[in-house]
């Protein structure tokens, strides 16, 4: 039997809470701290759902999640450059 190897729902999940974010982002108003709070919460959002989601394939190495950290990290680097 073929493994799965594309899980819609968890797919979804994550967009739907980006897109969140990215909304809260664009339209939170100028107050301090505010949109850097939900830029951290997004990186680490992303973080701990790409762990989980590979956690649950049963690939999680350490490269991945270094890569995956890379990746939260630098996102957040250039939302915060953005602010």
């Amino acid at each position: 039997m073929k493994r799965k190897n594309f899980d819609f729902s968890a797919y979804l999940i994550l967009f739907l809470v980006l897109l969140f974010g990215a909304g809260a982002f664009l339209f939170l108003p100028p107050l301090p701290g505010k949109k850097e709070g939900v830029v951290v919460g997004l990186s680490l959002w992303y973080f701990v759902w790409s762990l989980w989601y590979q956690k649950k394939k049963d690939y999680l190495d350490i490269k991945i999640v270094l890569e995956y950290l890379l990746v939260a990290v630098l996102g957040a680097v250039l939302l915060l450059a953005l602010i």
